[in-house]
């Protein structure tokens, strides 16, 4: 990745049906980005438990996980994916979660470190696609998670690397829990998706009518 973030280029769109605040069936649309996006792959198993979604997991059998390793770029992986490979998977997820929800920098570095000793990421250039591509090879777990796991890790370390901490964030939407990486020039980002930053600026609009009486 050369510790630049990735051009986000939309492919497709994923959709899943939501409540929204007044009861009523919506849909939420995420861009899916296209070349290997280690940063992208973090926010996408982290997001993949919504409790804005019915029922909360997203990650529910294997062409949910295989779609979501190609949907961060990550095809090779999707084609080893397995039906014993969502339990451990969704065990990684729990450990990325942390980095997003950790106190600060330091905490968030020392989780990943670890993560990766752990993991023995070893890294290597790898050929894919007539480009070559810097990838870590967890040799401590040779698993379809523990795979999962040194990228999505090494990506989030090089985006601290680079001063982008504070573009790592938690939906300010609540009762939403998904997470987010602002890539923004400006760094304004406050939700995971447009589908949570509507819903606010709907209830927000609630508000001012009901203090002004009408």
């Amino acid at each position: 990745m050369g510790g630049h973030l990735l051009i986000q280029v939309v492919i497709f769109v994923l959709n899943v049906d939501y409540d929204d605040a007044t009861g009523g069936s919506v849909t939420k649309s995420r861009e899916v980005p296209g070349p290997p996006d280690p940063i992208g792959l973090a926010v996408d198993l982290v997001n993949s438990w919504d409790v804005m979604a019915h029922p909360p997991e997203l990650l529910r059998d294997l062409t949910a996980l295989r779609r979501l390793l190609a949907g961060s770029g990550h095809d090779d992986l999707g084609g080893r994916a397995r039906q014993g490979d969502l339990g451990p998977v969704r065990e990684v997820r729990a450990g990325i979660r942390e980095v997003f929800e950790a106190p600060g920098e330091r905490e968030a570095v020392r989780g990943l470190n670890d993560m990766v000793a752990g993991l023995r990421a070893v890294p290597r250039l790898l050929r894919r696609d007539r480009t070559w591509v810097l990838d870590h090879v967890p040799t401590g777990r040779p698993d379809l998670a523990g795979a999962v796991a040194a990228r999505a890790a090494t990506g989030l370390l090089e985006l601290i690397r680079d001063g982008g901490w504070d573009r790592i964030g938690l939906c300010a939407a609540a009762p939403c829990c998904c997470v987010y990486v602002d890539r923004s020039k400006n760094r304004s980002r406050r939700y995971c998706c447009q589908l949570c930053a509507d819903r606010m600026a709907h209830a927000a609009y609630r508000r001012r009518r009901v203090g002004s009486g009408r």
